[in-house]
């Protein structure tokens, strides 16, 4: 199952960041079994596998490491693409453009590139390079880079918090 990720999208359940990853199996139920979601057989099997973003406790403050992603608890299922795909907790906050284990999220906004990374403090926003604000939880940055991104008017002074 090295084939590359269909779709990774990171969602926001109660402040527990996570992530899944749909890929294609090219395989069908003859193979892999019945859908474990509906128990039907299915043509084409998709398969979800979900991480949860977690602090290694260990690792000091200052390294780059002190955060990364478990499967443990996480979903794993095998399926039709929109029984699998209905089992993701959480509000979606976006899609990855990759499927790379980073605990940093990269994407584009409106034709702005935007950083959003974890650290001891919280999610730090980062916009076309440029540091912007620390939120709580990974939704609220995100939409805080949404604000800022499309009106750069409303942005907040750099101290402000959520």
């Amino acid at each position: 199952m090295s084939a590359a990720a269909l779709e990774t999208t990171v969602h926001d359940a109660a402040g527990v960041v996570l992530r899944y990853r749909l890929k294609h199996t090219g395989q069908s139920s003859d193979r892999l079994g019945a859908c474990e979601v509906c128990n039907r057989h299915a043509s084409e099997v998709f398969h979800l596998t979900g991480a949860m973003l977690y602090e290694r406790a260990a690792k000091p403050d200052s390294d780059p490491g002190r955060f990364g992603w478990t499967h443990h608890k996480c979903v794993d299922l095998f399926g039709h693409r929109d029984c699998v795909a209905s089992h993701r907790a959480g509000t979606l906050v976006m899609s990855l453009p990759d499927d790379r284990g980073d605990p940093n999220f990269r994407t584009v906004i409106g034709g702005v590139d935007v950083l959003i990374g974890r650290d001891a403090e919280g999610f730090k926003v980062h916009i076309a390079d440029r540091y912007e604000a620390v939120r709580s939880t990974l939704l609220r940055a995100y939409r805080f880079a949404e604000e800022a991104v499309n009106h750069p008017e409303r942005r907040r002074p750099i101290t402000a918090l959520d």
